[in-house]
């Protein structure tokens, strides 16, 4: 036998909760971009069926999967994918976006101070949310060797005025709340960092909403981190979570992915409403 209690079965006081996402349309030229390249690898792919086994490049459909996860949010960086004998499939080349300078053989990239529409989307969010008094975290995926991270703080600091500060997995996990404590006494209103450094141990409550930038597979970690500051302590009326994704690309299918497995989750527990990214099943 196995008993399931959650927050809300301790009959004390807690917060409002609200889970949605939030849809970004991706414009024609960064889709035309996305398409290009996704058909490119895909034929690739679909090639190598045709050979035995032993001859097929089983690199190919994880560097699929990480280009159509990876490249929507950081279009403004070179990109290039190889297939296992070293010969280039396609290139991004890093250069700013000219609205006058496009041509087939160019990608269609942002940098320096051009918004992509997530970027934009992102910013005009966390400035309603700062305006109401409500300090945001941003959760990204790409913290590493491929970091946006330093762009998202900029962006957000140029364009709303907020102090931001990003927690890197350097910071000793015993020290991470210590660090929080002390950036928010510094001014600190936007936490940026990866959700699997802060999925376990931490209470965030300083923060009213929160913001998954990019989705990730992890149903787990998902879940976890969404409730840092849903907390018994958390003393605002209400807690915010948004899910962030790119209509028609892997991103969409992500998010679609993850809210069938929350609803599996929940069915699992006994909680058989759809009150959350479990809705869009």
């Amino acid at each position: 036998h196995t008993i399931y209690f959650s927050l809300a079965d301790l009959k004390k006081h807690l917060p409002m909760y609200s889970e949605t996402t939030l849809a970004v349309t991706p414009d024609s030229s960064m889709m035309s971009e996305y398409e290009d390249v996704v058909d490119k690898m895909l034929a690739e792919i679909k090639d190598q069926s045709h050979l035995p086994a032993s001859q097929r490049d089983r690199t190919l459909l994880p560097k699929y999967f990480r280009f159509t996860m990876d490249w929507v949010n950081a279009p403004w960086r070179e990109y290039v994918i190889h297939d296992r004998g070293g010969s280039e499939i396609t290139k991004a080349l890093a250069q700013d976006y000219q609205p006058s300078d496009m041509s087939d053989a160019d990608w269609f990239l942002y940098g320096g101070d051009e918004l992509s529409p997530k970027e934009q989307e992102l910013i005009t969010y966390v400035q309603e949310e700062l305006a109401e008094g409500r300090p945001c975290i941003v959760y990204c995926r790409q913290t590493k060797e491929k970091d946006i991270q330093p762009r998202i703080q900029r962006l957000l600091e140029q364009h709303t005025g907020g102090q931001g500060y990003i927690l890197r997995s350097t910071v000793n996990a015993e020290r991470r709340e210590a660090v929080i404590d002390q950036q928010i006494a510094l001014g600190m209103e936007i936490l940026i960092c990866n959700p699997e450094i802060v999925k376990t141990g931490l209470d965030l409550v300083f923060a009213h909403t929160i913001i998954f930038y990019e989705p990730t597979f992890n149903l787990s970690t998902m879940m976890q981190a969404a409730a840092r500051s849903y907390r018994l302590n958390q003393t605002a009326k209400l807690c915010r979570v948004v899910y962030m994704y790119y209509e028609d690309t892997m991103e969409q299918r992500a998010i679609l992915l993850m809210s069938k497995k929350q609803r599996s989750s929940k069915l699992l527990t006994g909680d058989i409403g759809l009150s959350g990214l479990d809705s869009l099943t």
